[in-house]
């Protein structure tokens, strides 16, 4: 392969892994309230989506995720330094904004 070949192949390689790593982002529909993912890049991320079902205009949403992370044994455990929800400095369960876990039993 000449130079100019070896160059176009990795560009097109790059940008290849660049479309599989896009971000997934959440969307609800204000007319018909259906909630999707759609991967976009991050440049589109607060562009309203199309909804798949009714084709209005979605509007993007905080996701939410849960981790869970287990000792040698399988158990489940905290990370060092997160808060009672996982993440550092959190407080509470997901949506919770309290310090003490024993308000709500979790």
């Amino acid at each position: 392969m000449d130079a100019y070949t070896t160059l176009t192949h990795n560009l097109q390689t790059i940008k290849l892994n660049v479309e599989k790593t896009m971000p997934i982002y959440e969307y609800v529909c204000n007319k018909c309230k259906n909630k999707f993912e759609l991967m976009r890049p991050i440049t589109m991320s607060g562009e309203p989506a199309d909804c798949p079902t009714c084709k209005a205009k979605a509007i993007r949403v905080m996701s939410r995720f849960m981790c869970i992370t287990t000792n040698a044994v399988g158990d489940p455990e905290r990370l060092p330094g997160a808060g009672p929800s996982g993440g550092p400095g959190a407080t509470g369960c997901a949506g919770c904004m309290s310090t003490n876990c024993d308000s709500c039993g979790s």
